[in-house]
């Protein structure tokens, strides 16, 4: 009986051990970096500071066109008056050509930008 009892043991003991040899999961791989942690949470915070960075110079680059936008119609009109009314036709005239230039401009760079 004794050497009965010693070889379920032994053989027990050689099944319960497989497991701890061979799958070795990722929670116990020693080579993992032990600060992996604290690079992705510097990654996570460096990326969510880029995408605000991104999203504040979309949001001036929208704001300048729009304020563009109301210069180039405020000049246009100004000049349209000037000249229209003759008070000052030369300096209407040029302010009207100059808002249409900063018009075709400020359109163009809208096209680019977003």
């Amino acid at each position: 009986m004794k050497p009965l009892l010693l070889c379920v043991l032994f053989i027990s003991f050689i099944l319960l051990s497989i497991p701890a040899i061979y799958g070795q999961n990722s929670y116990n791989n020693t080579t993992q970096d032990p600060f992996e942690w604290l690079k992705n949470l510097f990654n996570q915070g460096f990326n969510q500071a880029q995408d605000f960075g991104n999203y504040l110079l979309h949001e001036i680059v929208n704001f300048l066109i729009f304020l563009g936008r109301i210069i180039y119609i405020i000049v246009g009109l100004v000049g349209l008056i000037l000249w229209a009314s003759g008070l000052q036709p030369h300096k209407g005239k040029r302010f009207v050509i100059g808002a249409v230039l900063l018009a075709i401009i400020i359109e163009v760079l809208s096209k680019m930008l977003t």
